[in-house]
């Protein structure tokens, strides 16, 4: 469907749910706790990483954006 906007401009609307049920996306499910805590044997050094927005800051080249 095609909409006029105030400054004269087209906006394109449409309904992606049948595309989104199309598309192939790869999963990567969350490792549970038992999982991780098993890899942690003699681990000597552990870090706390902040990544709730660090999507933002990645930098993507031309034909991935």
């Amino acid at each position: 469907m095609v909409v006029s906007k105030k400054d004269g401009k087209i906006r394109l609307c449409l309904d992606p749910k049948d595309l989104n049920q199309a598309i192939q996306r790869e999963h990567y499910p969350l490792p549970i706790i038992e999982d991780v805590a098993t890899r942690l044997h003699g681990a000597k050094a552990f870090t706390k990483l902040d990544i709730r927005k660090g999507f933002w800051r990645v930098k993507l080249d031309d034909s991935s954006s």
